[in-house]
């Protein structure tokens, strides 16, 4: 999820900051790091190569995997640990993606507007109703609204006290909401009539090869996936794995298809479960804004899809400006956009506990790069790898 919190709520991520952590610091063995290093595709510059071991201890970031995408071909790099004292990682390693399902997601719903399944531009109460439907304000809210996160709906509700009301005239200006994502997998839920993981699994995942990728936990990813680290690089919690696991396991109670895993149960489990957590969508799993697990080789698979004959048209849609943020980035369907020198680039980042993620793309050119971190302090990591390939993003001074 992003950190763009509403002041004062309690966010997901401080529940779990202090009380899963355990007191293990990270150390990473330089020359072990660096004999990885060596083994994998994507070439790094040499100084840059020489100096992350240092930087990752420095920072308590266990590891990161990346990928890039230069037309049809993918090169990955895994570099570090999955935990402390846990197994080095590779590119097949699962990370939690937190916002980066967001793009994959946006996709699929360009996809099945393509298809005529719904209109971007209808108002989504005419699909399904608005969790307050008192808001006469909402009630102009479109898919597109969502998308673009212009349709005035906070990030996320993080008390029973919150409510999900337009704070500002939709369309309007940007205001980064994780919930309206979140809503409108409902409705493409109610529309498709497939739960969003089966939905998600048939029309993107399995199509596309990601073998390693779903917006819930499931047993398969446990065998190498990255744990979560403090800014101090202690081995926290992974609120998404424990949760989904919840739900897994609630589902083979009930002699229940995952597939078919409804909002609804999600909201009587959280109650019955767990009275210390809100029975509210930021809490719960799948959730498409900030759930999808997966690795830099099935996300680059996305990438080069997208960046493709096949899915350019979708694409072009995603990296139309909707809304303005400043002087500098405007927002398209899904997907941040800045200019360079004439050429445009999408961008996205991730913000979880634990876990910081970043990716960058230039349609004309076809090239992508995505990076997953496994620490709080991730995100200088993965800034220094981005500059040192792709130089400078204004993206950065915003994010």
């Amino acid at each position: 999820m992003s950190s763009h919190n509403s002041a004062g709520t309690l966010s997901r991520r401080s529940l779990l900051a202090g009380a899963g952590a355990a007191a293990v610091s990270v150390f990473l063995d330089r020359r072990a790091v660096l004999t990885r290093m060596q083994e994998t595709q994507v070439q790094l510059p040499a100084d840059l190569r020489q100096a992350l071991p240092g930087m990752m201890e420095i920072a308590g970031v266990p590891a990161f995997s990346m990928a890039t995408v230069e037309g049809e071909g993918i090169a990955t790099l895994g570099v570090g640990l999955t935990t402390s004292d846990g197994t080095p990682v590779n590119p097949e390693t699962v990370f939690e993606a937190a916002s980066l399902g967001k793009p994959v997601f946006a996709w699929l719903v360009l996809l099945l507007a393509a298809e005529g399944v719904l209109d971007l531009d209808r108002p989504l109460h005419q699909y399904l109703p608005l969790p307050y439907p008192d808001d006469e304000s909402a009630r102009t809210l479109t898919a597109r609204h969502l998308l673009s996160h212009s349709s005035g709906w906070r990030n996320w509700r993080n008390t029973p006290r919150d409510s999900l009301t337009a704070d500002r005239e939709p369309g309007k200006r940007f205001t980064y909401s994780g919930e309206g994502f979140y809503f409108l997998s409902r409705v493409l839920a109610k529309l498709s009539g497939m739960g969003i993981v089966q939905l998600t699994r048939e029309r993107i995942f399995v199509p596309l090869g990601m073998e390693r990728s779903s917006y819930i936990w499931l047993p398969t990813l446990d065998g190498n996936r990255a744990e979560p680290h403090t800014s101090r690089g202690m081995k926290g919690e992974s609120y998404n794995a424990r949760t989904g696991r919840m739900v897994y396991e609630a589902a083979r109670a009930a002699g229940k298809n995952l597939d078919a895993w409804t909002h609804e149960e999600g909201l009587r489990l959280l109650q019955s479960r767990n009275a210390d957590v809100p029975a509210l969508p930021n809490f719960m799993a799948p959730n498409v804004a900030g759930s999808l697990m997966t690795t830099a080789r099935d996300y680059a698979l996305f990438l080069r899809h997208i960046l493709g004959a096949e899915g350019r048209e979708i694409l072009r849609r995603m990296t139309e400006p909707q809304v303005r943020l400043n002087a500098a980035l405007e927002w398209g369907l899904g997907v941040g956009l800045q200019t360079d020198n004439g050429r445009t680039r999408f961008w996205h980042w991730g913000d979880n506990f634990g876990f910081k993620n970043f990716l960058i793309g230039e349609p004309d050119r076809r090239t992508a790069l995505v990076i997953f971190t496994n620490g709080q302090n991730g995100r200088a990591i993965y800034e220094r790898i981005v500059r040192a390939m792709w130089g400078d993003q204004k993206a950065f001074l915003w994010i």
